[in-house]
């Protein structure tokens, strides 16, 4: 039954009073409050309106074309919004204000302990100290120098150290001795060590393992920089490469090619700048990835959200599970929220041609190879497993977001790797066998997080020690070219 009209006024009957007294106070005729409902529904349906042409691209020069799972989950949110204003105006307007009053009451119900819960949330897990990671004009990202950053997760926590330089771990004193033998360590997170304290990645293991045994090039003594970046790609660790180079003066260089920097690579190569003669001069990570304003605001809402809001962040996490493979590779879809994409080359079901992806990994190990020749570096490269790629046993949670129980592991992403450093003449690691081969003791990988426990950064490290102290200790290896080893790699393995 619609609510009486007398003298002109919406009057609410004495039982809606009750219900929403908590809200008003009165004697049930409030002139202005029906006036003052339309006003307010009118200036909020018109910002949601606004909002969505804006995440939309609608007016203006740009149109997009690809949506990110929080994109979406905003746009829903605008519309859901904007739509109900509308229907609640004509409500007030028809004289159904006793209904309108129902579905907004209902909504602050449900949106009220929503807010709390997520406000007490954000206040127990906020996030302090530094950032991981800050933009970069030339290297898209990179770790901000002399900061201390508390790194935490269901499985870890510590507080990483970055020195002057960028990089993690101690401070490195101006230039380089005479009596230092210096490895650089180029990588992605693995290499940077996300998930164990600064003591525990493998350059410190490395290093420390070195010096113990006394193993020196030619009487000097040798230190393990770790220049690993979260999410860095060769591509990126050339750029990084370049502009460090002559402050580290490294003399060995070893890039860790991880399985994520296939599809990563092609995402952040579309930002990819070129000087006049056509040589890569930088890649932005001032370039929004969706080609729209909107993304920045949007990219800063992302970041709140994972921040600060436990319960929304799950929703979208949802969200992106939902959203249709096969779109083209972005930094939004490989990098901040990436999907199955991501590791798809690593399965046996994967039939999709990635010639020109591989091209792209190629390039940027020639670059690096080209630069280590000028300097007389010597260069050699790493491939590593993801728990997947192991055993049923290693990452066994996290896996579900990027794998099927049902699928198979194909190498044919390993032999690709070893066929590249084959062609560039570049000794090359190949960590797999030894990974596969750990069948007792402490876990590799964490359960829900893909990167590797303590246990996982002593084996790497054991490895290295096993590889480079040849190339350390024998000053004829150091300036010879060397050749990529045989592969030893197993076919259509069940993850």
């Amino acid at each position: 039954m619609d609510d009486p009209v007398i003298g002109g006024q919406i009057v609410l009957r004495p039982q809606i009073w009750q219900w929403s007294g908590i809200f008003f106070r009165g004697d049930c005729t409030l002139k202005y409050f029906p006036r003052l409902c339309q006003r307010l529904l009118i200036i909020c349906a018109l910002i949601s309106l606004t909002m969505i042409g804006y995440l939309t691209g609608f007016g203006t020069d740009v149109a997009v074309t690809r949506f990110s799972g929080l994109r979406i989950f905003a746009l829903l949110i605008l519309c859901a919004c904007s739509g109900l204003c509308l229907v609640s105006l004509w409500g007030l307007r028809s004289g159904r204000a006793r209904r309108v009053a129902q579905v907004w009451l209902a909504i602050v119900a449900f949106l009220g302990p929503y807010v709390v819960i997520e406000s007490a949330l954000a206040v127990l897990l906020r996030e302090r100290f530094s950032p991981l990671v800050v933009v970069d004009d030339t290297v898209h990202h990179r770790l901000q120098p002399d900061s201390l950053v508390d790194v935490y997760d269901d499985e870890y926590q510590y507080v990483q150290r970055v020195n002057h330089l960028g990089l993690r771990g101690a401070d490195v004193g101006p230039g380089k001795t005479r009596d230092v033998f210096r490895i650089l360590m180029l990588g992605d997170s693995f290499t940077m060590g996300m998930g164990v304290p600064d003591g525990k990645t493998f350059s410190v293991v490395l290093q420390d393992r070195l010096q113990s045994s006394g193993i020196t090039a030619g009487g000097r003594r040798v230190e393990v920089l770790n220049a690993g970046v979260s999410s860095y790609t060769p591509v990126l660790s050339y750029l990084q490469f370049r502009r460090l180079q002559p402050i580290v003066q490294p003399d060995l260089v070893v890039l860790n090619f991880d399985v994520s920097d296939l599809m990563q690579e092609v995402a952040y190569r579309r930002h990819s700048r070129f000087s006049d003669s056509g040589e890569l001069i930088g890649i932005s990570g001032f370039a929004d990835d969706q080609g729209s304003a909107a993304a920045t605001q949007i990219e800063r809402l992302r970041s709140l959200v994972r921040r600060r809001m436990l319960l929304t962040r799950e929703l979208l996490y949802w969200l992106e599970r939902l959203r249709d493979s096969g779109l083209e590779a972005t930094v939004d879809n490989t990098v901040r929220t990436p999907g199955t994409d991501l590791l798809r080359h690593t399965l046996a079901a994967d039939t999709q041609n990635r010639d020109s992806q591989w091209a792209n990994i190629e390039e940027s190990v020639t670059l690096i190879q080209e630069l280590c020749r000028e300097n007389q570096i010597h260069f050699v490269m790493t491939q590593y497993p993801w728990g997947h790629q192991v055993s049923e046993q290693e990452w066994p949670e996290g896996r579900k977001w990027f794998v099927r129980p049902t699928d198979h592991i194909s190498d044919r992403s390993v032999q690709r790797v070893q066929q590249i450093a084959s062609r560039q003449g570049v000794a090359l690691l190949n960590a797999y066998p030894a990974f596969r081969a750990k069948k007792s003791g402490e876990r590799l990988y964490y359960d829900d997080d893909m990167h590797w426990t303590p246990a996982g950064h002593r084996l790497m490290a054991e490895l290295l020690l096993e590889f480079l102290t040849p190339l350390i200790t024998d000053a004829e290896a150091r300036t010879n070219p060397m050749a990529a080893p045989e592969t030893d790699a197993s076919l259509n393995r069940k993850p």
